[in-house]
């Protein structure tokens, strides 16, 4: 059998294989043996040439130049490119090339990628190793990405732990999410039961709303109950109703106040006519348009016989007809007071000649409304008594009354009352209690400060 092939692949001949001639002229294989150098030819006695001559480098057997070292490249006994070795001036056998991961039998064994290394592999994980099957390099070693777990791992192998991981989540108040931090989900969005509140609310998710909720409470008197939370509300406390107030100086509905809603009280209309009407009380009152300090005394007389009433004085006729008037009368915040005529004589009042015979002038209720509100008070009302040496008012605190300011033709619209030119009338009565009306107060009376510009008037609240 026939060693395999060597090709000079750098000094082929073009055409095919390059015969040589032997030194007799005869031919010469292309080819050997391995190891063949075929018959000796003789060539006759040696003959002495002298000393050596150095003739440059040997050549192989197809005259190709082979010093020590040199390597070519040759085709092996399957096919493939190996390589050949200068050996003793001739080029050896072809040497196939060592084994290849390529699904071909590089070293000529008959064995495709056998005995192949396995090399290092590596993923974003990490290294490994891998080996050669069918040609191919597989199955690496190294670790591979995987999707992210909440597990406090970097499956994904991105240098970050558990990231971007939700999922939902829920309580018995509805759905949330939770993120995944150091392997473990927490911080459900969703929202949590809480203890049932009064707010109209389903708080502890049971789907019932101010379910159960009750309190304590108790009435303005500090008397107790239970109230129950309706409508995000507590309502319907079972204390007692306070008392209602009554005049007996008591704070009897518990609101700070004795005797309060009672000090001003109007009766419209009261009739003046039969037993116990006001003019009984005050003959010398004709009734509208008597004289100003004797229905004055016939209405404050009239108010305190009133049953229950609370009343200590009053003021009338503030509006009339000839069947009916008007009267306002004052609880006990109101507050009686005698003044001497003499009073008015001194600074502030400068009145000395003021005494009983002028009592039904509107000057004497100006100066006792002056006269009360010196003193403390916020208005006052009177002559509602008096004889030769002093007269009676009825002072009222501010919870009572206010002195209002207001134009004096406000007080000629609202009834024809011009105390410029009649003060006295009992028009201006009907006026001062018409605008008090107006501007939210229960009644009114005077006026008691007055010029063609200004007046003023007493509202009582």
């Amino acid at each position: 059998m026939l060693a395999a092939v060597s090709v000079t692949l750098a000094s082929c001949a073009s055409g095919g294989i390059d015969a040589r001639t032997t030194g007799d002229g005869g031919a010469m294989d292309a080819f050997r043996a391995e190891g063949d150098t075929g018959p000796a030819v003789d060539s006759g006695p040696p003959t002495d040439s002298g000393p050596p001559t150095d003739t440059g480098p040997a050549v192989d057997a197809n005259g190709d130049p082979c010093g020590a070292g040199d390597t070519r490249f040759c085709v092996a006994a399957c096919g493939t490119m190996g390589t050949s070795s200068c050996v003793a001036g001739f080029f050896g056998p072809c040497t196939p090339p060592a084994e290849d991961c390529n699904n071909a039998d590089d070293d000529c064994d008959g064995t495709i990628d056998e005995d192949i290394a396995a090399r290092t592999c590596s993923s974003s994980c990490g290294g490994g190793l891998e080996r050669c099957m069918t040609g191919r390099w597989m199955g690496c070693s190294a670790v591979s990405p995987m999707p992210e777990l909440c597990n406090n791992a970097d499956e994904d192998c991105d240098s970050r732990i558990d990231e971007m991981l939700t999922r939902p989540c829920s309580t018995a108040c509805g759905m949330g999410t939770e993120t995944c931090s150091a392997g473990t989900y927490i911080g459900c969005t969703a929202a949590s039961p809480r203890p049932e509140a009064c707010n109209g609310a389903d708080d502890d998710c049971d789907s019932r709303v101010d379910e159960s909720l009750t309190r304590s409470c108790m009435n303005a008197c500090g008397t107790m109950g239970t109230e129950t939370c309706t409508t995000g509300a507590f309502r319907g406390c079972t204390a007692p109703a306070v008392p209602a107030e009554t005049c007996n100086g008591i704070d009897d509905d518990c609101n700070g106040m004795v005797d309060d809603g009672l000090q001003i009280r109007v009766f419209d209309p009261v009739v003046i006519t039969g037993a116990g009407n006001p003019l009984t009380f005050q003959p010398a009152c004709t009734g509208p348009g008597g004289p100003l300090d004797v229905c004055l005394t016939a209405s404050k007389r009239w108010c305190a016989a009133r049953p229950g009433s609370c009343s200590v004085g009053g003021a009338g006729f503030v509006q009339g007809t000839p069947s009916g008037v008007r009267i306002v009368c004052f609880g006990s915040h109101a507050v009686e007071r005698s003044i001497p005529w003499t009073d008015f004589a001194g600074p502030g009042y400068d009145h000395p000649e003021l005494n009983e015979s002028m009592a039904a002038s509107r000057l004497v209720p100006a100066l006792t409304n002056r006269w009360c509100r010196n003193h403390g008070f916020e208005a006052g009302v009177g002559p509602i008594e008096h004889n030769a040496t002093e007269l009676f008012a009825s002072c009222l605190p501010a919870d009572m009354a206010a002195s209002v300011n207001v134009s004096t033709l406000d007080l000629i619209l609202a009834a024809g009352c011009d105390p410029t030119v009649y003060p006295d009338a009992f028009s201006c009565n009907a006026a001062s209690d018409t605008v008090c009306r107006d501007r939210g107060y229960r009644g009114g009376w005077g006026p008691v400060e007055w010029n063609d510009i200004d007046s003023q008037v007493v509202c009582f609240r």
